[in-house]
């Protein structure tokens, strides 16, 4: 979760079990961090993500039936929580930070809360080295 000017805010990362899918996978995320976002009293967002589906279903008030459907309810609940809320698509390569720290996280069996930093290991992805992520532009 970053601010408006690309600085890391929070950072999660959680191990989630039994995900149908990829696809379903980013649904959650997208969820968790609105919640997140949410439950820190943060009243505006811009949610972006590299899975074209989630982002479209998102920004519905359709009632998704896909094996995400309990996930994109989540999201179309949280919305209601913000003054301004959007939601962008990006290339896979603009989100390189994140699956970076997914990856990891996946391997070591890590779950972390970061505040104002990203670990020292998606720091070189990021360009920003030993800063440990002041200016990342971490996307969910």
């Amino acid at each position: 979760m970053r601010d408006a000017m690309g600085g890391v805010l929070v950072l999660a990362s959680v191990l989630n079990c039994n995900i149908a899918s990829p696809l379903a996978a980013e649904a959650l995320v997208c969820a968790q961090a609105l919640r997140l976002r949410s439950e820190l009293g943060l009243q505006s967002a811009v949610v972006e993500g590299d899975a074209l589906a989630v982002i479209k279903k998102s920004q519905s008030s359709e009632v998704d039936k896909s094996e995400m459907r309990g996930y994109i309810r989540d999201i179309q609940y949280h919305r209601l929580s913000f003054n301004s809320l959007s939601f962008k698509h990006t290339s896979r390569s603009t989100n390189l930070v994140a699956h970076t720290i997914a990856k990891e996280s996946l391997k070591t069996g890590d779950q972390f809360y970061l505040i104002g930093r990203v670990p020292a290991y998606a720091g070189g992805v990021a360009g920003i080295g030993s800063e440990l992520g002041q200016r990342a532009r971490l996307r969910i």
